[in-house]
């Protein structure tokens, strides 16, 4: 029998650490971990609160819904959030050269090894983060939200580029072991 999609809440870190204090959020935040990306493990465990205090991003925890309601915080995956900019290349246009465009990044976004792709899937959490950004849009304008994927340095793929692809993103540009993705807000 297959496993069933997890319930959970998105919480900001900022309101789960006033809701829980310094020492339960540290406990949970240590407990995660994504071998895929050591990257990701080491910005939710050693820069989250930092970035978030000084306000370069924010980011939202999926939290396990029975064991918050039993009084435990079990972060499920995570996403963080910021304002950037990007160069793009717009059909009509061509490139605008060096001319940047004010976007919306996902910074971060990963589950943790803990639970399955069935229990709670990549899919949910890109929706989750991208609601957010579609919220931010429509209070502060905006067109664009651009992530960076990890490929492999010899091939230039990865199964996370189909994926994102799959999911409505374009490719801005390609570095060695990168591919920046872009998708439009749509109005």
């Amino acid at each position: 029998m297959a496993a069933s999609q997890l319930a959970t809440e998105i919480w900001s870190l900022e309101e789960l650490l006033n809701a829980v204090g310094d020492s339960v959020l540290s406990e949970a935040l240590q407990c995660f971990a994504c071998d895929r990306d050591d990257d990701v493990t080491e910005f939710l465990q050693q820069h989250a609160l930092e970035y978030e205090r000084d306000g370069l991003c924010r980011t939202y925890l999926a939290l396990d819904s029975d064991a918050l309601f039993g009084g435990d915080v079990v972060i499920v995956a995570f996403f963080a959030l910021a304002m950037s900019s990007t160069c793009i290349e717009d059909s009509e246009d061509g490139r605008r050269d060096g001319e940047e465009t004010p976007a919306f990044l996902i910074a971060h976004l990963a589950r943790c090894d803990r639970f399955s792709h069935q229990e709670y899937d990549g899919a949910t959490l890109l929706r989750e983060a991208e609601e957010l950004v579609f919220k931010a849009s429509d209070i502060v304008g905006g067109q664009l939200i651009y992530l960076d994927c990890k490929v492999d340095v010899t091939t230039g793929q990865s199964k996370l580029l189909d994926y994102y692809e799959d999911h409505g993103y374009k490719e801005l540009s390609r570095s060695s072991g990168s591919v920046k993705l872009a998708k439009r807000i749509a109005r």
